[in-house]
């Protein structure tokens, strides 16, 4: 079992071990987080995955103002009790995918996260709520990154029901081209407006809003994977 929190001033991710699920060992630190943007770790999943072993961790930032919360993946080796990372990211760039825990589905590792309205976006309302459930992803690495994807029982769904979609963008460029910005109207409206910003290795999706009164929109970064 893993638990997250602090220790010397450090997020860290501590690891326990049990033989009857009752009574538990403290077996010690899995792993604690240098990153001094981040103040307490906090919803760890530890799990093994395309052999390898990956840690998922939320973080409370270090400065209590700041309300938009990242998820952290690691991937690496663990043997001995111990977890030695060679690759790290974000989980999810959108900034409402928070507290994410994993099971395993057959041979698929599977991923729900909690769609929370933070950075003061949420409107409290009589019998309201705060967030809902994602729709689940199919967890894999590939290329050294944890890649999510929504499950093909979801998706397949999509497919079918969408009458204008769902579509998919390829980019290609040429051996040691440089690539400029591409930016792409998805999506307009009087009210709002939806833009795709492609760089070379990145993307920018970003919901612009036109009615003063209404909230300024948001922006969500992405990492693009090569094939």
């Amino acid at each position: 079992m893993v638990l997250g929190g602090t220790c010397h001033d450090r997020p860290s991710v501590f690891c326990y071990q049990s033989e009857d699920l009752k009574s538990w060992t403290y077996k010690g630190i899995l792993y604690q987080e240098r990153n001094p943007k981040y103040g307490i770790a906090e919803c760890p999943d530890f799990f093994p995955l395309d052999g390898k072993y990956v840690l998922i961790a939320g973080y409370i930032n270090a400065d209590p103002t700041d309300a938009v919360r990242d998820t952290c993946y690691y991937i690496g080796d663990y043997a001995d009790g111990a977890f030695v990372p060679e690759a790290q990211g974000i989980l999810d760039y959108g900034k409402d995918f928070y507290g994410v825990q994993t099971f395993c589905r057959g041979t698929r590792r599977i991923c729900l996260g909690w769609n929370w309205c933070g950075a003061d976006v949420h409107v409290e309302e009589e019998g309201g709520v705060n967030g809902s459930l994602s729709l689940p992803r199919q967890l894999s690495i590939c290329q050294g990154r944890l890649i999510g994807r929504v499950i093909p029982e979801i998706e397949c769904l999509m497919t079918e029901n969408a009458e204008n979609g769902p579509y998919y963008l390829a980019l290609e460029a040429e051996k040691g081209e440089t690539a400029g910005e591409l930016e792409l109207l998805l999506a307009d409206s009087p009210e709002e407006s939806l833009v795709l910003t492609v760089c070379r290795n990145k993307a920018c999706l970003r919901l612009e809003e036109k009615v003063q009164e209404r909230n300024k929109g948001f922006t969500c970064a992405f990492a693009l994977l090569e094939e």
